[in-house]
């Protein structure tokens, strides 16, 4: 899993990134949605997604009043899934933000703030959205195999959990 924080100050809003995620994270997933204040039937339907193991799958949760989301993008099938599941929740952040923000939903405003956030997410995640590249972290990571394929491993090390 990648965690990472993003910030756009164009909206003022903090958004805490959760990718590649598997069931094994649920419990600080939820912790951090709770933070935001996720209860009763929306907290039981996210727990039940998050540690259903599903793959291609992902949340959006946001606090309007402090301006703050959690977004999951879950494991993928396949880089293609990935992209279509970062695609779908990045949207679903857009809207809250602008919503929030008093923001035109299509505007070039949150068009910018989202492209922002996607800018400063990209160097984190970037290896994911390659099939070829996601082999060969994982066999790294499996192997302990450095020859070559470390690039990747050694820039976002850090960020892995």
């Amino acid at each position: 899993m990648i965690r990472c924080e993003l910030y756009s100050p164009r909206c003022d809003w903090r958004i805490h990134l959760f990718f590649s995620v598997n069931e094994y994270w649920v419990d600080e997933i939820m912790d951090c949605l709770f933070y935001l204040g996720l209860d009763g039937q929306r907290a039981k339907t996210a727990y039940e997604n998050l540690s259903s193991g599903d793959v291609n799958c992902g949340l959006c949760y946001s606090n309007y009043d402090k301006h703050e989301s959690v977004v999951v993008i879950g494991k993928a099938s396949d880089a293609s899934e990935l992209f279509n599941s970062t695609m779908h929740e990045f949207k679903h952040l857009s809207s809250h933000m602008a919503r929030a923000c008093g923001l035109e939903e299509t505007g070039e405003e949150i068009a910018y703030a989202t492209g922002e956030l996607a800018h400063d997410m990209w160097p984190l995640v970037k290896h994911l959205f390659c099939d070829c590249c996601r082999k060969k972290v994982y066999h790294e990571r499996t192997h302990g195999d450095d020859s070559g394929y470390g690039v990747y491993g050694q820039v976002l090390t850090p960020y892995f959990e």
